[in-house]
């Protein structure tokens, strides 16, 4: 019979303040008559004696005091284990993990994790750990006497629980479950088994086997097991849910590549036609006279006309095949410091005599101040010279043709707004496909020079139209982007001449660009595309994790102004995550602490805006040809 706990500790401290003192006491207060009396060697077996007393007193001490406690630090270690769970993104990393933190905790002969595979409709042994032999069974179908218990009670399962209820209404009541039960028992070599759920699915479970030191799992160990095996199943959607994630990424980006490859296909065969109608005209002039000339050779009149209309012709095709050539060909860009609002006024000027001869109004809409853009003047020129030429054509009865610009945020906006007849609905698609015209004369390459133009700015072009309203175009050019003089700017994919292949790079560079601003985005995007990187935006920081935790970037492209979740913070979180992740910090400050903050932080350099996008392409192509080096 065990004495009440309570009163054990205090019995502990009489018996060890006793073993203290009994040796004491003999030493001062009576060794000196008994040493008289009885003699030295009597001395010592009164000694010897005490001694005996107090170690029998312990062991009854021990005998008394209740089972020890289950291990707190066991149990500390599990729920340690439960939070840092969601931290980890590799399934069989984090089932590792979890077999072998049970058999240290437990001191288990065995620790073993069961995963569902719904393809098969079974259970499988994804992770095991002890040493002693495991399961021997590798899997369990999920319709198996183990899984339907599980299913049904939700609660862990020990070879206890296979008994029959007094009642008789136990699993002991039916002799086949029961038996096919305690042989699965048996063969998992179980103690005890947790479920780990997902709502009402049951996703797994964890099997340990029998104790080393033969000592059964208490309730609160159990207790402990269950919320693991919570915090596991929690896990385990996550991951599972980012491995779908990224199995539909992949499918997106192998659809979008199917795409580009198409619409590819489709520009190119629209360009041929194109290119064949406009040279079947003057072809089929050719060959009527041609055909005539064997009959009439003799008539100097017709071979005078023959000669006018080959020659004619000729240089017709020879026109079409330079604007082609023009056309395709990349443009290397002069770039300087240009007022867009004196360009709009010198096109302005340069069109009043002919807008005077159709009857044309032409309004200008201003802002009161210069606005400046790094730009090629003589090409923007060209682009407003060619909208409002357009617009004109547009106007046969005379109108008014409006030339506006504003500022907008980061952005220059030039609008050419005319009162003509307007454009269909269902040629709007096409209005910048290369050879697409509404009008019986011209090529109808002019907006698709237009928009080549507007994209080399690193811009966008927009049409509004109404039928018998007139159309608006709207051109949008960043003012936050700095070019060197002479940059190379074609925007155009690969194979459509858009970067000299001397200047991408040997290797594609996995990239994620994070930034709210969706024009500054899509310009690091594309400035990073060019080079031949594959390219991941992100527009917030809680964005950017994940993408990271998905996609594993090479190289982080990182605005510090983010909304919500700061640069800072992102930078912070993806060096916990990755410390050699390399990560770029591009800001508007010119704070000099800024630099140093994210310097200390581990960003790998600070760029300032206005960004210097070849310095930015620069610093990515230093850093492929790095990761790309043989390591030494």
């Amino acid at each position: 019979m065990r004495a009440p706990v309570s009163a054990v500790p205090h019995l502990r401290w009489i018996v060890y303040g006793t073993a203290a003192l009994v040796p004491i006491a003999l030493g001062l207060l009576i060794q000196p008559f008994l040493a008289n009396r009885l003699g030295p060697s009597w001395w010592v077996v009164l000694i010897a004696l005490a001694q005996l007393l107090t170690v029998a007193a312990m062991g009854l001490v021990r005998r008394l005091a209740p089972a020890p406690r289950p291990s707190d630090r066991a149990t500390q270690l599990l729920e340690a284990t439960a939070r840092a769970l969601p931290r980890l993104r590799e399934r069989t990393r984090m089932l590792g993990l979890i077999a072998r933190i049970l058999v240290r905790c437990f001191e288990a002969a065995h620790a073993t994790v069961y995963l569902v595979n719904a393809e098969r409709s079974t259970y499988h042994l994804v992770a095991s750990h002890g040493p002693a032999r495991c399961s021997r069974i590798v899997q369990l179908e999920t319709d198996s006497p183990l899984a339907q218990w599980l299913r049904e009670h939700h609660t862990p399962l020990r070879p206890a629980d296979c008994q029959s209820r007094p009642d008789g209404t136990g699993l002991g009541a039916s002799l086949n479950p029961y038996r096919r039960l305690h042989f699965i028992l048996e063969n998992l070599n179980a103690q005890v088994i947790v479920p780990s759920f997902s709502g009402r699915r049951l996703l797994g479970f964890l099997v340990l086997g029998e104790r080393l030191n033969r000592r059964p799992y208490t309730e609160a160990e159990v207790t402990a097991l269950v919320r693991l095996s919570r915090e596991c199943a929690a896990a385990l959607e996550t991951v599972q849910s980012a491995g779908r994630l990224e199995t539909v990424t992949s499918k997106l980006q192998s659809a979008e590549e199917r795409l580009v490859r198409q619409e590819r296909m489709v520009a190119a065969g629209r360009l041929a036609m194109g290119l064949a109608h406009e040279i079947k005209n003057p072809l089929a002039a050719i060959k009527t006279f041609a055909e005539f000339l064997p009959e009439r050779h003799d008539d100097p009149a017709f071979r005078e006309e023959f000669a006018r209309i080959v020659s004619k012709e000729v240089d017709r095709i020879s026109r079409i095949v330079q604007s082609l050539s023009d056309f395709a060909k990349p443009v290397l860009l002069k770039i300087e410091t240009t007022d867009v609002q004196k360009v709009l006024k010198d096109t302005a000027t340069l069109l009043s005599n002919d807008c005077l001869k159709r009857n044309v109004t032409i309004e200008q809409q201003l802002e009161p101040t210069s606005i400046l853009l790094p730009a090629d003047p003589g090409q923007l020129k060209q682009v407003i010279l060619n909208l409002c030429v357009n617009a004109l054509d547009a106007m046969p009865q005379g109108g008014t043709l409006t030339v506006s610009c504003r500022l907008d945020r980061q952005d220059a906006c030039i609008q050419i707004t005319d009162t003509g007849t307007g454009i269909a609905p269902e040629h709007l698609p096409h209005l910048f496909d290369p050879f697409f015209s509404t009008k019986d004369a011209g090529m109808g390459l002019g907006l698709s020079v237009v928009k080549q133009i507007v994209e080399q700015h690193l811009g966008t072009i927009q049409v509004e139209s109404h039928v018998g309203q007139g159309s608006t175009f709207d051109i949008r050019l960043p003012l936050a982007v700095k070019f060197t003089p002479g940059t190379w700017t074609d925007r155009r994919g690969p194979g459509d001449g858009a970067m000299p292949e001397s200047q991408r790079l040997s290797a594609p560079l996995e990239v994620l660009v994070v930034d709210d601003e969706p024009k500054i985005r899509d310009l690091l995007k594309e400035g990073c595309e060019v080079l031949g990187c594959r390219v991941r935006a992100a527009a917030s920081g809680e964005e950017a994790l994940r993408l990271a935790d998905v996609e594993r970037p090479q190289l982080v492209l990182l605005d510090l102004k983010l909304e919500a979740m700061d640069g800072f913070t992102v930078l912070r979180e993806l060096k916990q995550r990755d410390p050699g992740l390399p990560v770029i910090v591009i800001t508007g400050s010119s704070d000099a602490d800024v630099d140093q903050r994210v310097q200390d932080l581990g960003a790998l350099t600070c760029l300032h805006k206005p960004l210097d996008l070849p310095a930015l392409q620069s610093r990515v192509r230093e850093l492929a040809e790095h990761l790309a080096s043989p390591r030494r």
